[in-house]
């Protein structure tokens, strides 16, 4: 049975071709996106159909491989238990101040994910 990739980013209007010789990550085109979608077989939420495809379900562009497990950038992703998530705050001006932080730490870890991309796409040149 085919994989179904009816949401895939080749499928999309904004898709601007793989990204890597691995096959691994596709560009994204639409105004103001993250440059790289790891995971092109499943789309994201701005996913807008494409003009005139007719491919079948399964299809996928030469030279794409399906990577198994969650990877970002080779480092697999620990599993978080339900205990250690942080738990938000029910005092608004406390919420204010762990959405802040929450939001720094993830800037944080934007921040260090696309400068080990800029590394590592400048020395593949």
């Amino acid at each position: 049975m085919a994989t179904d990739f009816s949401k895939a980013c080749w499928r999309c209007v904004y898709w601007g071709g793989l990204a890597n010789p691995q096959a691994n990550h596709s560009l994204c085109s639409r105004l103001n996106a993250s440059p790289l979608q790891a995971s092109p077989a499943t789309g994201c939420a701005h996913w807008e159909s494409g003009p005139g495809d007719c491919h079948p379900p399964g299809w996928m562009p030469p030279g794409f491989k399906i990577v198994k497990g969650p990877d970002i950038w080779g480092k697999p992703l620990e599993p978080l238990l339900a205990s250690q998530a942080p738990q938000r705050p029910g005092v608004p001006a406390e919420q204010f101040a762990f959405d802040r932080t929450l939001e720094v730490s993830s800037w944080r870890e934007t921040d260090a994910l696309l400068s080990r991309a800029r590394k590592g796409s400048k020395g593949s040149e």
